[in-house]
């Protein structure tokens, strides 16, 4: 066993200067922090009077590795004081003295207005800390409050001490970002100014069809700064295009605007979901400006796609298997538990497709159209695919931005902000403890392994990833199981 001392006990009162501060009232717990950023805290246990005072852990739960941290943290019982200090050490048989300094925790509270000095209700107050304890390599985690209704937020968590990033973001204002500094008590009555923008304007276009059939296809905004994002998806969802102001026309096109928008640069993207090719599919635009117009391309008859999927060479195929299509501004859904030689998609010719194949068991296949070979009797175009037992899983990383992960947001706004939203490139992916690869310049990685892993990890100095309903500490949730090999997983950096 390994042993740690607290270096507490009749010192707490000296240190505090503060009377009546007995060993009885205080606490002590080791805390982990793995390669990927995330802690992991052993039970608090108390500190006994005139016992020394000892956390014990198995040597066997710490392999040596570099980026293995932990840290001693005390606290007072039910009060507002608390110590932590870093271990460095993993080895040895002899006890490691750790001598822990105590501070007071800080409250940090106050109003958010606006020129006028009037209450800003809903507004979101974000506080990181960037100092202190926190370790460089990581990012710490974002805390926020909603201001109510007379403007006011008070952070009710238990912030330490130290230098803090502050953002502020509320709708149709200009987002605040400073540095704030707590001291030991904290601050209160703090007043945060908010600046009112013009989001009086519009952004105006028309998607022009292929032939009479009226677009299917998903639209994203997003502002330069990344404070506004817009998605519209109007054929999925009629009524919510009515609201946006979104109709078709009589000659099938799409006339399509989003409305109360701050002056500025936009980046502007379309999904089409009939696999049909429109132009342009990703734009950089003004507002206020002038009307859009995005245009079908011409194309001719959709080709066919399937696939032969086995597990060995002259074996038989394997009966359920899924793919997943994707080209330039195209989108379409994962076809899942797909029989052999059954039809996965249809595409304008010349299509610049990737695509990729996978099963249960098995590691997944990617290509792109050049896999698959005509059919003379004009049937689907084939591609012959042997499966290598394991498994595997395509990764976007995005970062979050200042409105965080959108993890509540419909799968149509999932996909377009995955587009819109920057990638995280060279961010390495641990798999239970091995480099299973690492992210290229459009964040993306693809895991190829011989099992499905306990534990993925994801490793960036100044960079942190954030749990969702699809990744959620350090597990990748496949739902169904096995039936979901591509994901957008978000990061959050300094």
């Amino acid at each position: 066993m390994h042993v740690l001392e607290v270096d507490v006990g009749p010192a707490v009162a000296l240190r505090l200067g503060r009377a009546g501060s007995s060993p009885e009232r205080w606490e002590a717990r080791l805390v982990e922090r793995d390669a990927a950023g995330r802690d992991r805290a052993w039970s608090w246990r108390r500190l006994v009077p005139g016992e020394l005072p000892l956390l014990r852990y198995p040597t066997r739960e710490f392999a040596p590795d570099p980026a293995w941290h932990a840290r001693v943290e005390v606290r007072l019982v039910e009060g507002d004081w608390f110590g932590r200090a870093p271990v460095r050490s993993t080895a040895g048989v002899a006890p490691l003295e750790v001598p822990v300094r105590l501070v007071q925790y800080a409250a940090f509270g106050g109003l958010v207005q606006d020129a006028a000095g009037r209450a800003v209700v809903g507004a979101r107050v974000r506080v990181r800390q960037e100092s202190g304890d926190a370790l460089p390599l990581y990012a710490a985690p974002w805390r926020e409050q909603v201001t109510d209704a007379d403007g006011s937020f008070a952070f009710d968590q238990q912030l330490e001490p130290g230098q803090y990033h502050l953002r502020l973001l509320s709708e149709g204002r200009a987002p605040v970002d400073l540095d704030v500094a707590l001291e030991e008590g904290g601050l209160e009555g703090y007043v945060l100014e908010v600046r009112e923008v013009d989001a009086t304007h519009a952004l105006v276009g028309e998607v022009r069809p292929h032939g009479a059939a009226a677009p299917a296809l998903i639209l994203g905004l997003r502002s330069a700064d990344g404070s506004v994002e817009r998605v519209l998806h109007p054929l999925q969802d009629p009524a919510r295009a009515r609201a946006s102001g979104a109709v078709v026309t009589s000659d099938g096109a799409l006339r399509f605007r989003f409305e109360a928008l701050p002056a500025g640069r936009y980046e502007l993207v379309l999904f089409a979901l009939d696999g049909l090719p429109y132009a342009p599919s990703a734009q950089t635009v003004e507002v206020p400006g002038d009307p859009l117009v995005i245009a079908a391309v011409a194309a001719g008859t959709p080709e066919v796609f399937a696939f032969d999927v086995r597990g060995a060479e002259g074996g038989p195929p394997i009966e359920h298997y899924h793919a997943l299509f994707r080209a330039p501004g195209w989108w379409t859904p994962g076809a899942h538990g797909l029989a052999p030689g059954q039809p996965v998609a249809a595409l304008a010719p010349d299509a610049p497709v990737t695509w990729m194949a996978w099963a249960h068991g098995y590691r997944p296949a990617y290509g792109d159209a050049g896999a698959f070979a005509p059919d003379e009797a004009g049937g689907p175009r084939r591609a012959a695919l042997v499966l290598e037992p394991g498994w595997g899983a395509e990764l976007y990383l995005r970062e979050a931005g200042p409105a965080g992960a959108p993890d509540d947001a419909d799968a149509y706004e999932q996909i377009a902000l995955a587009r819109l939203r920057p990638p995280v490139p060279g961010v390495e992916v641990w798999a239970d403890g091995a480099l299973a690869g690492t992210s290229d310049a459009a964040g993306l990685v693809r895991l190829s392994l011989a099992a499905k892993p306990a534990r993925l990890e994801l490793r960036k100095p100044g960079w942190r990833a954030l749990d969702t309903a699809t990744f959620a500490d350090g597990v990748l949730v496949e739902t169904p199981p096995e039936e979901q090999r591509c994901a957008v997983l978000w990061m959050e950096g300094r």
